[in-house]
């Protein structure tokens, strides 16, 4: 049965709701709201011709056709009273569950969920201009629409029927609460924190438990070593906060994972990283690493890791472009990744009164590609889960292209790390 009048109504009452919400927390976070409304705009066009079946340049579902799937049999669960099938958590349960309540309400939706991705991610860059703002006294503009239109990956995935969207939504308020901790608003901070785990614990629970922890952590140190604010009880809360947080995942880490042996576990986790993207052509040139990889499990994954890693870091390298397509898209997406980490470089080691959290924002993007290095083997998945360490890394290089190429009317009070 046709069921495109509800769904575009649907679409259309949250575009519109959406539109004033952004409107009224542009005015509580003091940023511009249309950047905000260009992205969402663009999200939704973007998502509308290639996610639609009937658009002729569809690309199809990715593996948003599994959670079309799941979320059917979900809703047929809940409307005659059987068991919801699963598990759905820890897994990817929690996004069908979304799309679910959709289907409960409206019926069969696609355009709605294109929208809802849309303007989760257009949530996600009005939280890094506020994170930008109060790092560096600056509001961006023009420079963050510029930034996320000219990402390949982004216009590709965000909109789709994927988890990408409210995972990167989550990373962004993991941003803000550091912003925040830096400069001492720390009930906001502890607040955006809590949403931002709860988020990507909840959206992608193995990759997710590697980023909370990670985050938290740098959320402590923050705190911890606050200028002017050092002392031995604060010390000591920190750390046995730390060693909470260290003891909470490492408790965690069989359910979230559910296998015994260290490379099954990781090997697992690969699986389900990349699995999305297993049917990409694109494919990373297999050097063979030499024999001592093999000489143990901990050091053939660090030892694999470490051949994977100028890949993650600089590829697609000319060598192993192929005659398709779909490479355009990876090269587009490298040379997006190379302006975010050569700007953002700049920013943490050349400018004069680099503050904690620019080096902690930093550092999260460094040891997310470590992380990546070991679980990435394709480069149709590498270029999706690279936007990760690109929206840590995105307050620094909005700050520096912002004042390289729009210096005049882009700053507000706050701290103050350029020079005027």
């Amino acid at each position: 049965m046709d069921n495109t009048g509800p769904d575009l109504a649907l679409a259309a009452g949250m575009f519109a709701l959406s539109a004033v919400g952004a409107t009224f927390l542009a005015i509580r976070f003091q940023v511009a709201v249309f950047p905000y409304w260009v992205i969402s705009f663009a999200l939704v066009i973007v998502g509308i011709v290639t996610r639609l079946p009937e658009s002729p340049l569809f690309l199809g579902q990715d593996d948003g056709t599994s959670y079309l799937a799941w979320a059917d049999e979900i809703t047929l669960a809940w409307t005659s009273g059987n068991v919801v099938p699963g598990p759905l958590w820890p897994g990817k349960g929690f996004f069908p569950l979304i799309i679910a309540a959709f289907q409960t309400f409206v019926g069969p939706t696609l355009v709605s969920l294109i929208v809802f991705n849309s303007i989760a991610f257009s949530f996600a860059t009005m939280l890094i201009q506020r994170a930008t703002s109060l790092i560096f006294g600056l509001n961006p503009k023009w420079t963050i629409v510029l930034l996320t239109l000219s990402n390949a990956s982004v216009l590709l995935h965000a909109p789709a029927v994927l988890r990408e969207s409210i995972f990167w939504l989550g990373l962004s308020m993991g941003v803000l609460s550091l912003a925040y901790y830096q400069n001492r608003f720390d009930r906001a901070g502890l607040g955006t924190l809590i949403l931002a785990v709860s988020t990507l614990l909840a959206i992608r629970p193995n990759f997710g438990l590697i980023l909370s922890f990670l985050v938290v952590t740098t959320a402590c140190v923050l705190w911890i070593f606050r200028k002017g604010l050092v002392t031995l009880s604060r010390t000591a809360t920190g750390l046995f906060l730390i060693v909470g947080a260290s003891l909470a995942t490492f408790l965690s880490y069989p359910v979230m994972f559910r296998t015994d042996d260290l490379q099954n576990r990781v090997k697992k986790t690969a699986m389900e990283l990349s699995e999305e993207g297993v049917n990409s052509t694109l494919f990373l040139d297999r050097t063979t690493a030499p024999d001592l990889c093999s000489s143990s499990e901990l050091f053939q994954l660090a030892c694999e890791a470490s051949f994977r890693l100028p890949a993650i870091l600089f590829g697609p390298f000319p060598w192993e472009l192929g005659a398709d397509a779909v490479w355009i898209f990876a090269i587009l997406s490298g040379v997006h990744w190379l302006v975010i980490l050569t700007t953002s470089t700049f920013v943490a080691f050349k400018l004069r009164g680099v503050t904690p959290v620019i080096y902690g924002l930093y550092a999260l993007a460094g040891l997310t590609v470590l992380v990546l290095s070991v679980a990435m083997t394709n480069y149709g998945i590498i270029v999706r889960f690279r936007v990760i360490a690109e929206i840590f890394l995105l307050p620094l290089s909005l700050a520096y292209i912002q004042r390289a190429f729009w210096p005049k009317g882009s700053a507000r009070s706050g701290s103050q790390v350029f020079g005027s």
